[in-house]
C-alpha cells in the first residue's frame, strides 16, 4: 500500500540554529525509510517471524549435517565393498581349501575301496584253500581210519595165525 501524502506544511522556511540548518517538512523517502523500519519492527516482533527467522538459522547447520551424513554413507559405501570383497575373497578360498580336501579325500577313498577289493580277493582265495584243505583233511582222514581199520585187520589176522601155530 502506498504511503499517505503529507500536506504541504505551513511552517516558517527553514532557519539555521547552531549551524544546523532546518529542511523542512520530511521528504517523501524519509517517510518511506520510517514506514519500513515501523514495518520491519513490526515483522521482528511477530512469534511467526521469530520461528521463520530460527528456521533460517537452522538451514546452514543443517547443511553440514547433510554433508556429514553424505561423507559418512560415502565411507560406509566403501567399507561394505570392502567387507563384501573380503567375505567374497574369503569363500572363494573356503570353497578352494573344501574342494581340495573333498578331492584328496575321494582319492583316498578310492585307494581304500581298492584296497578293500584286494583284501576281499585275498579272503576268498583263503576261504577256497581253506575249503579245499578241509576237503583234503576229511578224505585223509577217512583214508587214515580205513588204514588204521586195515592195519587192525592185519594185526588180528597175524595174531590169529600165530595163535594157530
Amino acid at each position: 500500500m502506498p504511503p499517505k501524502r503529507q500536506p504541504p506544511s505551513t511552517r516558517a522556511p527553514p532557519s539555521a540554529v547552531n549551524g544546523v540548518t532546518d529542511t523542512g517538512p520530511p521528504s517523501r523517502g524519509a517517510n518511506v525509510a520510517e514506514n519500513l523500519v515501523a514495518a520491519i519492527k513490526a515483522i521482528a516482533s511477530d512469534n511467526n517471524f521469530k520461528e521463520f527467522e530460527s528456521s533460517l538459522a537452522e538451514i546452514p547447520r543443517l547443511r553440514d549435517q547433510i554433508e556429514a551424513k553424505g561423507k559418512d554413507v560415502v565411507r560406509l559405501t566403501d567399507e561394505i565393498e570392502t567387507l563384501k570383497t573380503a567375505h567374497s575373497k574369503s569363500q572363494q578360498e573356503s570353497l578352494e581349501v573344501y574342494n581340495e580336501s573333498r578331492d584328496k579325500l575321494n582319492g583316498e577313498k578310492a585307494a581304500l575301496e581298492k584296497q578293500v577289493s584286494s583284501l576281499k580277493a585275498d579272503l576268498r582265495e583263503r576261504d577256497n584253500t581253506i575249503t579245499k584243505l578241509e576237503k583234503k583233511d576229511n578224505e585223509t582222514q577217512k583214508l587214515t581210519r580205513k588204514l588204521e581199520e586195515s592195519l587192525k585187520q592185519q594185526d588180528d589176522d597175524l595174531k590169529q595165525v600165530r595163535s594157530e601155530r
